[in-house]
């Protein structure tokens, strides 16, 4: 397993890693003889941002920046890396950057993670396990779509947006748990989650609902507050889904 190096002194925002595992930061590159991160020509960035990846097969790889957001002419990662821990550095995941990463069955994220950007964890068919740190604010559209071996998911309070098609054709999905703090959810949001066998909505007031956001999910019942039931039967999006609302016990 690679080890991060130290910090260097003239270097404080960036860490790299050694061994079969390099992360190339924009400007920098590494120097195996001395142990040591040089920037090269040009201005440093403000925020840590990867640009490129290397890697060999391994159970977990670990993410030690501010946020893994891979520029759009970079390698995303699509390797045979299993499973990632994001260390408590790590506040962002950008735009697509694990799209496609089909050997990837495994993600824990830290409380210190508040935006999953769009796209971020498309098409992870692999993917079996995924945990939502408790910073979450906002699911990106398209976030998880096709993650079509995720058994369930947990959305904590702390998430307020969850975007167009975030979880659209996750197949395999049999539960599913939104958060208090849900104030929008986007259309197509779980369209054709075939499998789900129960929704609960644990707001009070009904967030804002996009089109087709609960569409082709099996029929299955969507639990919702006691006492709001009728507002939920009745408002805007929601009501198409009446007869599906019950009061959650």
């Amino acid at each position: 397993m690679a080890k991060y190096l130290k910090k260097f002194p003239n270097h404080p925002q960036y860490e790299a890693y050694s061994a079969s595992t390099v992360f190339m930061t924009p400007n920098v590159s590494y120097c195996a003889q001395e142990g040591d991160v040089h920037y090269t020509s040009s201005s440093k960035p403000p925020t840590p941002v990867i640009r490129a990846i290397t890697y060999s097969a391994s159970s977990k790889l670990e993410v030690d920046l501010t946020a893994f957001t891979p520029a759009a002419t970079a390698e995303t990662f699509n390797g045979s890396v299993g499973k990632i821990e994001f260390n408590a550095l790590v506040t962002a995941i950008g735009n697509g950057a694990f799209s496609g990463a089909t050997a990837l069955t495994s993600i824990d994220m830290p409380d210190t993670v508040t935006t999953i950007g769009d796209y971020a964890f498309q098409n992870c068919s692999g993917l079996t396990s995924c945990t939502l740190g408790s910073g979450v604010t906002s699911i990106g559209q398209f976030a998880f779509t096709y993650c079509t071996s995720l058994p369930s998911v947990t959305i904590p309070d702390s998430v307020t947006s969850i975007g167009n098609g975030a979880f659209f054709m996750c197949s395999r999905l049999t539960s599913c748990t939104l958060g208090s703090g849900v104030t929008s959810i986007g259309q197509s949001a779980f369209y054709y989650c075939s499998s789900l066998t129960s929704i609960t909505v644990d707001a009070a007031t009904p967030p804002t609902l996009g089109a087709n956001a609960f569409s082709n999910t099996n029929n299955c019942p969507i639990y919702v507050p006691s006492g709001s039931v009728e507002d939920y039967k009745t408002a805007s999006g929601w009501s198409n889904y009446s007869s599906r609302i019950q009061e959650k016990h």
